[in-house]
C-alpha cells in the first residue's frame, strides 16, 4: 500500500517497547492536555507557528493546550509572546521525552510531519494539516483521526506523493499553507469527534 506511515511504526516500536497493530487501537482521549506541535521537516510543510499560536490561544478559551518544541527551535521574543498569551510551552531534548509528552495528551494537533504520525501509531487522537504533501499517502490511519488540506490548483493530484515544486522546497509562494486560516482549521478541529470524546472524558 502507498501508506509510508509504516516507516514510523517501524521507528518507535524499539522505543516505545510495544507491538503496536493498525487493528487494535482506540481512541485515548482521557489525556491531560491538547498538544500542538507547530513544526515539521522543512518549512513548506509547516502551517506557521504564528498560527498555531493563534490556534492555541483560541482553544486554550475552553481546553488546556500546550506548545511542543524540540529544544531551541522557537526564538526567544516568540517565547515570550507565548508566556504573555498564557500558553502553556516544553521543550523536549530527546524522543523518549517527545513521546512521554504524547502518552499524557488527550489530543494530537500538528503539520504532516514525523511527531504527528508517531501520535496516530501511539493511539493518541490526531489532527494533521497538510499542504504540498498528499493526505492518501500519510494520512491518519486510525478512524477517530482527522487531516486538513488546503486545495489549491496546484495542490497534488490523485497518485501524485506531493505537488509539482517537490512538495514545496522550491515553491515560491508556499501559498496552499500561506492561505489556510486560522479559522477553517479550528471549525474543523471543534467538528471532528475527537473533541466529542473528550468532551465525554471531561
Amino acid at each position: 500500500g502507498p501508506f509510508y506511515i509504516y516507516n514510523y511504526l517501524d521507528a518507535i516500536q524499539p522505543i516505545v517497547k510495544t507491538n503496536y497493530s493498525y487493528s487494535g487501537l482506540k481512541a485515548e482521549s482521557e489525556g491531560k492536555y491538547i498538544l500542538i506541535h507547530p513544526f515539521a521537516s522543512y518549512d513548506a510543510k509547516q502551517w506557521g507557528l504564528g498560527k498555531f499560536i493563534k490556534l492555541t490561544e483560541s482553544l486554550n478559551k475552553d481546553y488546556y493546550c500546550k506548545i511542543i518544541s524540540p529544544e531551541g527551535a522557537i526564538f526567544s521574543d516568540v517565547l515570550s509572546e507565548i508566556k504573555t498569551k498564557k500558553i502553556q510551552f516544553v521543550e523536549t531534548k530527546t524522543i523518549p521525552e517527545l513521546l512521554d509528552q504524547i502518552r499524557e495528551c488527550s489530543l494530537f494537533i500538528g503539520n504532516d510531519s514525523g511527531s504527528a504520525h508517531i501520535s496516530d501509531l501511539m493511539g493518541k487522537p490526531t489532527v494533521i494539516i497538510y499542504g504540498p504533501t498528499n493526505p492518501s499517502f500519510t494520512k491518519p490511519f486510525f478512524e477517530h483521526n482527522t487531516f486538513i488540506l488546503n486545495e489549491i490548483k496546484c495542490s497534488p493530484n490523485v497518485g501524485e506523493k506531493f505537488c509539482f515544486t517537490f512538495a514545496g522546497i522550491f515553491c515560491p509562494s508556499n501559498e496552499c499553507m500561506a492561505t489556510l486560516e486560522v479559522e477553517r482549521v479550528e471549525k474543523k478541529i471543534l467538528e471532528a469527534k475527537i473533541l466529542i470524546l473528550m468532551d465525554e472524558n471531561r
